[in-house]
């Protein structure tokens, strides 16, 4: 796995919620449709983190170690899931945008060594859901 896979694993869903902030002049059907899709590859997503958890790859100050990479990975799995399946349509595209958020600021902590960024996408998720 290269430092690039893991930096996907960890920014990737901060990437989704910024094309979930892009859907959002879509038409109601077309953009609720794209989230869930957008929704689906973030539960693929951390589900590739905890299939990773055991490689012991490191990018940065990140480090994938089994138990905060599982963790991480299956609480934004469970999120994403939430926003695909449980939010309405009209919706959608917010908490897309939150829980990608979100889920980056959790993948950050639970497998960095540096609380800093993972606080700041969590603030930012914060004040955006505020």
């Amino acid at each position: 796995m290269s430092d690039a896979a893991v930096a996907a694993l960890v920014l990737g869903h901060a990437a989704l919620g910024a094309l979930c902030l892009l859907l959002g002049p879509l038409p109601r059907v077309a953009r609720g449709r794209a989230v869930a899709a957008v929704a689906l590859a973030g539960v693929a997503l951390g589900v590739a983190l905890v299939v990773a958890r055991t490689t012991g790859e490191t990018w940065r100050s990140v480090r994938l170690e089994p138990a905060g990479a599982a963790a991480a990975g299956a609480a934004a799995a469970c999120a994403w899931l939430l926003v695909a399946a449980a939010v309405p349509s009209a919706e959608r595209w917010r908490a897309g945008a939150l829980t990608g958020a979100g889920a980056a600021g959790l993948a950050a902590f639970a497998t960095g060594a540096w609380a800093a960024p993972a606080l700041l996408f969590w603030t930012c998720a914060s004040l955006a859901a505020a």
